[in-house]
């Protein structure tokens, strides 16, 4: 996936076209957990069957120890795994130093491009 060529915002406010109320990822969430492009109502979330592939490969028998190899709360890789909040670009960028799992490769886009 080629992040400089999308337009990518991360923290941003939503583009006017976006109806927030409709985004999964912001029920409950503040705008630190946002993560759209600039082109319609594309969300991007974290591919949470890399946790599970992160997890085996070192050898981390928990969320909470695969958190704490990141640097990240229990909480934030749980909102991640079950798609409750889209990854800011400090998370990926802690997810993929600790697990040499390259950004974009966390990354998942849903809806309309």
């Amino acid at each position: 996936m080629d992040l400089m060529g999308l337009g990518w915002v991360f923290n941003a406010p939503h583009p006017t076209s976006v109806d927030t109320n409709a985004c999964a990822c912001h029920t409950g969430f503040s705008a630190a957990h946002r993560l759209h492009t600039t082109k319609g109502d594309t969300v991007i979330k974290l591919n949470a069957d890399l946790l599970d592939q992160a997890r085996v490969t070192l050898g981390l028998t928990s969320d909470e120890k695969l958190a704490a190899h990141c640097g990240l709360s229990r909480n934030t890789i749980h909102g991640l795994r079950h798609g409750r909040t889209a990854p800011s670009a400090a998370t990926l960028l802690k997810l993929s130093r600790a697990t040499s799992i390259p950004m974009e490769d966390w990354l998942v886009e849903e809806g309309a491009a």
